[in-house]
């Protein structure tokens, strides 16, 4: 099969930085359940022309960490899935908001505000960084995850997470899906949209040659 996975990642002034790779993969069956290994074939990153050189590095990097996969008998991903529920949610903004208090800014910083938001998208960036556990038999209703955090100097923050897709009919597995991560802060509001689809790979053969 040949699995794609384009992520856009919303910036400042209306920018965006897109990133597209490909994967080939197989499925197997392994432990009573499934097991999907993988490898790189495309990648293309598209960012705004002051971003042009991280743009040319994040293209020519291969994703080596995704794969293999363990599945159940229901293709939910075992371990390494990153899942939508508030538990998660709430440790990721964890992590990323404790790394920027390790910045000792001070109360005054007039980069205060811009730096926790940094935080929250980063907390993003970890949720985007792990496929959904059900990837491959994505729900077709999203059903939003919000965290909400209080910030120093009364500001208040919010990450949400849905998922949902479709699946193929004579497969049963994943077909197209979506996963957005919203990042607010103070009407301030900012998407990660990850989008994921499969097929098979004579279907997309003229695509990865």
């Amino acid at each position: 099969m040949l699995l794609t996975r384009r992520l856009t990642r919303e910036l400042t002034g209306g920018y965006s930085i897109v990133a597209e790779r490909r994967f080939r993969i197989r499925f197997s069956a392994a432990n009573g359940g499934f097991r999907v290994d993988g490898s790189q074939v495309a990648s293309s990153v598209k960012a705004p022309p002051n971003l042009a050189e991280f743009a040319r590095l994040e293209q020519q990097r291969v994703e080596i960490g995704l794969f293999p996969l363990e599945l159940d008998r229901q293709g939910i991903i075992r371990s390494g899935g990153a899942k939508t529920s508030h538990d998660s949610l709430r440790r990721a903004v964890e992590l990323a908001l404790a790394e920027v208090k390790q910045m000792r800014l001070s109360a005054q910083d007039k980069d205060e505000a811009r730096a926790f938001l940094l935080g929250l998208e980063r907390a993003a960036g970890r949720i985007a960084s792990e496929p959904p556990v059900d990837l491959f038999t994505p729900p077709p209703l999203a059903t939003p995850a919000t965290h909400r955090v209080a910030l120093p100097n009364g500001l208040s923050g919010s990450i949400t997470t849905q998922f949902s897709g479709s699946v193929r009919p004579e497969t049963g597995l994943l077909d197209q899906a979506e996963r957005i991560v919203l990042t607010g802060m103070d009407g301030t509001m900012r998407r990660t949209v990850e989008h994921w689809s499969m097929a098979a790979l004579q279907d997309q053969a003229t695509s990865v040659r």
